[in-house]
């Protein structure tokens, strides 16, 4: 039984796909691609989680978001 990661922030994605592409934004780990659409938002003690789906292949991702100030 695998154990479950806590999900990794939008910009903890983001810097990596930059990082690693030299390209900003998230990038589907399935096809690459970053298109994605915004299934559900939560509100969560003071953070915002969002539900992506990446519109090519369907695959979801969890970000983690923190409040605008």
């Amino acid at each position: 039984m695998s154990k479950s990661r806590a999900p990794k922030s939008l910009a903890q994605m983001a810097a990596e796909t930059a990082e690693a592409e030299g390209v900003r934004g998230i990038r589907c780990q399935q096809c690459n691609c970053a298109d994605w659409r915004v299934e559900t938002t939560r509100r969560h003690d003071g953070i915002i989680v969002r539900y992506r789906v990446c519109r090519h292949c369907q695959a979801r991702v969890t970000t983690v978001e923190s409040p605008a100030s």
